[in-house]
């Protein structure tokens, strides 16, 4: 399950993605254009793997709510203070964890959730203003995807799903973007399988950090856009 902007579900209380981060600014967000100068309250995002920033200068932390852990062993291989990741492993420590970062003056939350309906990832999903919904082009992982979905909508959150791991030719992603278009919002660009992501991973970089004009960072910074368009319209709903 990704929530916040976050694994699994992304919930813009807990996701995020570094724009232009370059060595000496990582932690600020990235100067996406068009980005809002300013905002008044903390924005929350939910899903897999969403350890990025951006923006102008905004903060930005990651609760992991994840027992698995692959945050927090990122950090430990990315030896810098920023983004701040926070671990929780109860419900009533989300919360603690948003208003506390919120106080220290947090822009966006990106919660990390594991892909599974526990009490954990219910109050993720339900304290997100987005949630992010990760899935594989796999008649397999979209099954996986629905019980995710059915707490998405019961608890009445905004949500998208993203294709991840896109191979770069074959008719299973067209399938797969059919089948989730039919399910919901699908987020836009589908993230490609490149070796990028995996390396930038094991270097406790950002992929945009790693390779700044690599396709792998160009599709990133377009998927962020995307999702910031969305977290501006639920902010004026």
């Amino acid at each position: 399950m990704r929530p916040t902007i976050g694994k699994g579900r992304l919930n813009v209380d807990d996701s995020c993605v570094s724009c232009r981060c370059r060595p000496g600014r990582v932690g600020d967000v990235c100067p996406c254009s068009g980005h809002p100068k300013r905002r008044k309250r903390q924005e929350h995002a939910g899903g897999r793997n969403c350890s990025r920033s951006a923006g102008n200068g905004e903060r930005v932390a990651i609760v992991e709510a994840d027992p698995q852990g692959t945050i927090s062993k990122w950090k430990e291989r990315r030896g810098h203070p920023d983004p701040r990741v926070v671990r929780v492993a109860d419900p009533a420590e989300i919360e603690g964890a948003l208003v506390s970062l919120e106080a220290e003056g947090i822009w966006l939350t990106v919660i990390d959730t594991a892909a599974t309906n526990n009490a954990l990832a219910m109050h993720a999903i339900a304290r997100a203003n987005l949630c992010l919904i990760p899935v594989r082009p796999s008649p397999a992982d979209i099954e996986a995807a629905i019980p995710t979905l059915v707490a998405i909508r019961r608890l009445n959150r905004r949500f998208a799903f993203v294709l991840a791991q896109t191979p770069p030719r074959g008719c299973r992603v067209s399938e797969a973007a059919a089948s989730l278009n039919s399910l919901g919002v699908l987020a836009l660009p589908y993230v490609g399988q490149r070796n990028d992501h995996q390396d930038a991973l094991g270097a406790g970089l950002g992929v945009t950090e790693f390779a700044q004009e690599g396709r792998a960072s160009e599709g990133v910074r377009e998927l962020w856009r995307w999702i910031l368009k969305k977290l501006g319209e639920g902010s004026r709903s």
